[in-house]
Formats: structure tokens, sequence, C-alpha cells
């Protein structure tokens, strides 16, 4: 029976103070409160569901991560050290890192089991770097991919990950690379920006080939590249690939008070990408979206956005807005809505070349 409201659930990794560096770090404990604090004061947490707490058991990490660096992980669970420059571990790191996958995992179930409409997943610490056999930029295991993997074991045809963050989700394209059962689109800082991959003519491989969409974007990057951004490649493909669920890997790292991005997002503009994608996927009440915490490091920044991205699930537009979606116009012409294109040439050329990577693949404009 449909609701007035569509059912929101909430999810958290639990206590992750174990998880503290050795020495200055950009990833610390704050980033979890920061982001908790955003949702409390979100309209959606007065009538979210928490999920109960789990860990993901090691063979539902084996999905995503080989037995080789599993075997690895499990000899940090009493040291303390650094799994490559930027990502540490402490003892009970591994424990943590479990906690937040389960998370994931809860909220794929509660998902499928259409027990909620939307979910959001807030922890530490993140996960899209993380590759098959390697930690890699903060991330220890791959939430959103040992996430998706769950789908799929579940029965989900079709799975979609739209990962927002400033940084390229190198990790989570690397494990989906070829497997068209999962659609991997990433819009994120080029380079030299870390980790210096996502090119647009990084579209897949083998069978996966055209289920890889990369659109990056040179530093300055603000609300009008990102939108166009969606209307011209992130919603057209979305709706044509009509996936079972959507992750976003969601990043709060592009936001203009962010010191390790260069982007120029505010944090209502969370809230507009959030609403333009439940659009396309149908309305609060048909799209099953699980959003998961990835970068973000100024708090203010965090709070804000999560805020208004938890906002956003209880506004969500209710019609398609695939049609304006298709043909937008190009930088310095009339756009969705009539409204004045305000891209830059640098970041018009760039959407041109990403639109041009996936025209083959797909019916965009």
């Amino acid at each position: 029976m449909t609701t007035t409201e569509p059912r929101i659930a909430f999810a958290t990794g639990g206590d992750a103070g174990v998880h503290h560096p050795p020495r200055e770090h950009d990833e610390i404990p704050y980033r979890l409160a920061a982001a908790v604090e955003g949702f409390q004061r979100s309209r959606a947490a007065a009538v979210a569901r928490q999920l109960p707490a789990r860990r993901a058991t090691l063979e539902e990490i084996a999905r995503a991560h080989s037995p080789a660096y599993i075997e690895m992980l499990l000899a940090t669970r009493t040291s303390s050290g650094w799994l490559d420059p930027d990502t540490y571990y402490t003892p009970g790191s591994l424990d943590v890192a479990l906690a937040a996958s389960g998370a994931g995992l809860a909220i794929t179930d509660a998902l499928l089991d259409d027990a909620c409409d939307q979910a959001v997943g807030l922890w530490r610490p993140p996960g899209h770097h993380a590759c098959t056999d390697q930690a890699m930029g903060f991330c220890i295991l791959n939430n959103v991919a040992i996430a998706a993997h769950h789908a799929l074991a579940r029965g989900a045809s079709r799975v979609l990950v739209v990962d927002w963050d400033v940084h390229h989700g190198n990790g989570t394209q690397q494990i989906f690379e070829s497997d068209p059962r999962v659609l991997f689109i990433s819009i994120h800082q080029g380079r030299p920006q870390y980790p210096e991959t996502g090119l647009p003519n990084e579209t897949g491989a083998g069978e996966g080939r055209g289920f890889t969409v990369n659109i990056p974007l040179s530093v300055g990057a603000g609300r009008s590249a990102y939108r166009e951004a969606f209307q011209r490649l992130v919603l057209p493909i979305a709706d044509q690939y009509a996936p079972t669920i959507t992750f976003v890997s969601a990043g709060y790292d592009a936001h203009e008070r962010d010191p390790l991005g260069g982007m120029c997002l505010r944090s209502e503009d969370y809230g507009e990408l959030t609403r333009l994608l439940i659009g396309a996927l149908g309305g609060p009440h048909a799209a099953r979206i699980g959003f998961f915490l990835e970068g973000g490091y100024n708090r203010q920044g965090i709070t804000e956005s999560v805020c208004s991205t938890a906002d956003a699930l209880l506004g969500g537009a209710t019609e398609r807005e695939i049609p304006e979606a298709i043909g937008s116009a190009p930088s310095g012409h009339s756009g969705p809505g009539g409204a004045k294109s305000m891209l830059s040439p640098r970041h018009a050329f760039e959407l041109d070349a990403a639109v041009e990577a996936q025209s083959r693949y797909w019916r965009i404009g």
C-alpha cells in the first residue's frame, strides 16, 4: 500500500573510535559524528527506522575481496600499521570495517525485502578505493561492492552504483569492470586528483564494456556542471538500465569547503542531486536506493550535506525527469526548464567528451 511519505531506514557501523590514526590524518572519528549529526537534524530522522547492527561475515566480504587479502587483514587484528601510504590500521580496525560493511548489507536486505524505499548508511572507514586485493585511499573494505555482490547473490539482476565522491571510485570500478550486472557511474574530479583514474574512455572490459561510466571534471566544477552531468549522462543512463537496486557512494568532499577537493558544490546541491536521481528512478516510492557514506573531510560540510541528502528523501521528485534530461542544451544555451547554462567552456568540453565515450552504448545527448 502506497503511503504519503517514503519509508526510510538508517544504519550505522557503530562506534568507530577504535579506528584512530597513529598520527595526524584526514580520516578520523569526527567524520562519523558529523555525519550522524547531519542525519539527526534532517526531517527524515523523525520517520526513519534504524536497522539492527551486524558485521559482515568473511564469506560475504570474499565476494568482493581475494582470499589472500582477507588473510592479510586478519593478521592485522592485534597490531597497528599502514596498509598503504594513506590507509592505517589499529587493533579493532578490521572489526570496524566489518561493521561498516555489515550495515551496508542490512540496508541491502531492507531494500530488497521491501522494508523501506530508501536508506542512509553512515560509517567509517570509507570503502570505494579498496580493490579486490589491496587497501587504498583510507579504504579497507569496499562497502558498496560488498553490498552490490550481496544484492546479486539474492537475485537482483541489475545493480546501479552512482559515485559522486570527489575522488574516482577506482576500487568499485576494478571489482565490477567485467560484470554487466553492475553499472558503475562515477562523477569526480579528474587528474591530477587522487587516484588519477576514471578517464572517459574507461568504459569497462569484456562483457562489462559499456557498464562503466566515468565523468571526470576539472577543478572548480559546481552546481551547473554536476546538474548538467546528471541531465546528460547519469539520469538517462540510469533510466535505460532500469536497476533492481541502486547504491550511491555518497562522498561529500566535492563540497566547496572540503580541504581534499577542488570542487564547488554547496550543501544544498546534494539534496538536488538526490531528488534528480530519485525522480529518474520512478519517484520516492519506486526507487530502491541506499546512500553509503564515503569521503568528506570538513565537519560543517559533512553535517550540512548529509542533512540535505536526507531531507531530499522526503521531498523527492514524483515525476520522471528523463524527458528533460535527454537533449539538454550545451554551454551557453537554454538548458532544462529554460535556465541559462553557467558551464565554463572547460567543463562543457569535459562533459562532451564523456557523452562521446558513452554514446556508443547509451541513448544520450
